[in-house]
């Protein structure tokens, strides 16, 4: 599946969206393969590129394979994500294969906020048996403030696996004086676990821009995230 969002200056030009209960993308036991591009124009806010909410889902049975690419919209404001994984039972899954996520924040100014993967308000990266989720986003090149490269928010969302290994890797965005661009963030109860004798390994770099706080791996909370993994690594 490949959808490009148009180039309208009103909001909400997503490449591919998944809204609501009982809308997939989904098979019985080949692979998956999803690739959108935000649209927008001017002062467009939102134009994500693979948008799950609502209880989409992205998924693959038996041994499939799931990879998800989105890249965000250049629109001069906020909210161009790569990829965006929103509320309890929106997922990316798969039944035992390997899963892949790679999201490119948009944007051009001064826009920002445009994160390259967003996983929010329970929203899920998973893959099942002894599939492994390998996780990459980068946040936008703007001169605007907190392009993120990863960012995980709020209770029960996660990225995890039932037994192999799980790797993320972010890397913040920005230039001139944008400040604010961490490589991987966690809020808030959020979740990086994998299962059995699943690894994890987390690789956070800050954007290269000249302003101030671009971290590597940020957690705000004292209950999230990287606070409760096993066999974790960060950088």
């Amino acid at each position: 599946v490949s959808g490009t969002g148009g180039i309208s200056s009103e909001d909400a030009n997503m490449g591919v969206r998944i809204y609501n209960t009982n809308s997939a993308i989904t098979s019985i036991g080949g692979d998956v393969i999803v690739i959108g591009k935000g649209g927008g124009s001017g002062m467009s806010i939102s134009n994500v590129g693979v948008m799950l909410q609502a209880s989409g889902q992205i998924s693959a049975g038996s041994m499939g394979m799931v990879k998800v690419t989105g890249s965000g919209g250049a629109s001069e404001n906020n909210g161009n994500y790569g990829v965006f994984v929103t509320n309890f039972n929106s997922r990316i899954i798969s039944s035992g294969g390997d899963v892949n996520v790679i999201g490119n924040g948009g944007g051009i100014g001064d826009s920002y906020n445009n994160h390259g993967v967003v996983i929010a308000s329970g929203g899920e990266v998973s893959a099942g048996g002894l599939g492994s989720v390998s996780l990459e986003g980068t946040g936008a090149t703007s001169i605007g403030y907190g392009h993120f490269g990863v960012v995980l928010i709020n209770i029960n969302s996660k990225i995890t696996s039932a037994g192999g290994n799980v790797k993320v890797v972010g890397m913040g965005g920005g230039s001139g004086a944008s400040s604010g661009n961490n490589g991987v963030s966690l809020y808030f109860s959020c979740e990086i676990s994998a299962g059995g004798m699943g690894a994890v390994e987390v690789y956070g770099t800050g954007g290269p821009s000249n302003g101030n706080g671009n971290h590597g791996v940020y957690i705000e909370n004292t209950d999230a995230a990287l606070a409760i993994i096993e066999n974790a690594h960060q950088y």
